[in-house]
């Protein structure tokens, strides 16, 4: 998930994003495995071609594809971090090929996020430091990393934050921490947020746009959690897709005990709350990626009679108007690349 024509747009658009989508037995519109995916299941890196059977390409987790799916990236557990995240970021080729390994050695902190920029020449991902704060990382082709702090109000260690949160209470929102990290479409800027705010910033950590997140999801900030994720379409900008709390059937509460999540597409373009809920009640959804052309959304989720599974982790992928749900393989966090 340009305006060139906008009268019959806002018209055609409102209509969508005001259609609630239908998720059983829906018209499937095709498209979903004609990509190449790889996803994380139980310590180990997956890979599923259009048409062949998912095979394990490395351990580890966080996988990252390369646009043109050629090179892989994940993150490995060294055991330096006292709780055992990921603190080691791998590349190599997707076949066979030398890996290149990062590792922190002068400070502890966790991986998370790691991202493709849309012409494949630079990886980015969030460095949570155990210390607090965190920073973003640049990989490049060489093999070289740039390094800054997260946008000034995220450096200053937990708690520490003195901005007004803009949730329409007045109320300061207490994250240092950002989620959710993504690149722009213009592949010179990144996107997260930070419970608070979506916020655009460039390859120097200058803040180049702030967002309210009430103005993307229309509902109150408090119900947003750091899993959710505000990705926007390698194709158009001002297009989101986005994960948020939303309750769930009687048969998912009564086993999960919480609010589910659904995935939802807002387009800036019509305005505060103008949304299109792509998954229906019995599905959990959270990770969303896009397929290459923004046509599709790729996310980990699950349906409620799948809940009380040892483990219940999907990949599926639903086209951008809700149409099309189907179900890829069993595991999570989802990176898509051209075939």
């Amino acid at each position: 998930m340009t305006h060139s024509i906008v009268v019959p747009l806002v018209l055609a658009l409102t209509t969508l994003c005001l259609a609630a989508p239908s998720t059983a037995a829906a018209e499937d519109p095709g498209g979903c495995r004609d990509g190449r995916i790889v996803f994380e299941r139980e310590g180990r890196v997956w890979l599923l071609d259009a048409g062949a059977p998912e095979r394990p390409v490395a351990r580890g987790g966080c996988p990252a594809l390369s646009p043109d799916g050629t090179r892989l990236a994940f993150c490995r557990v060294s055991g330096r971090v006292p709780d055992g995240g990921p603190d080691t970021v791998v590349t190599r080729p997707l076949g066979e090929g030398p890996e290149r390994v990062w590792v922190a050695e002068d400070r502890q902190g966790v991986v998370t996020d790691l991202v493709w920029s849309p012409n494949g020449e630079r990886l980015a991902f969030l460095f949570h430091l155990a210390s607090g704060g965190e920073e973003v990382r640049l990989l490049d082709g060489n093999g070289d990393i740039l390094v800054f702090p997260a946008p000034p109000e995220h450096a200053q260690g937990p708690g520490t934050r003195a901005e007004q949160g803009h949730g329409g209470d007045g109320k300061t929102r207490m994250s240092p921490f950002l989620w959710g990290l993504a690149w722009a479409p213009d592949g010179r800027s990144l996107v997260a947020h930070d419970m608070d705010q979506l916020l655009r910033f460039a390859l120097d950590g200058r803040v180049l746009e702030r967002i309210p997140l009430v103005e993307l999801t229309g509902a109150r900030v408090e119900t947003v959690t750091s899993s959710d994720r505000y990705v926007p379409s390698p194709r158009d900008g001002t297009l989101y897709a986005y994960t948020g709390s939303v309750p769930g059937t009687a048969r998912f509460e009564a086993v999960m005990h919480e609010p589910n999540t659904a995935l939802f597409l807002h387009d800036r373009f019509l305005g505060r709350g103008k949304n299109l809920r792509l998954t229906g009640k019995e599905v959990t959804a959270f990770d969303p990626v896009w397929s290459t052309d923004g046509e599709y959304l790729y996310f980990t989720g699950y349906r409620d009679t799948q809940a009380r599974e040892p483990y219940p982790f999907r990949i599926l992928c639903v086209h951008r108007t809700g149409r099309g749900l189907r179900e890829l393989a069993r595991g999570e966090h989802p990176s898509v690349a051209k075939q």
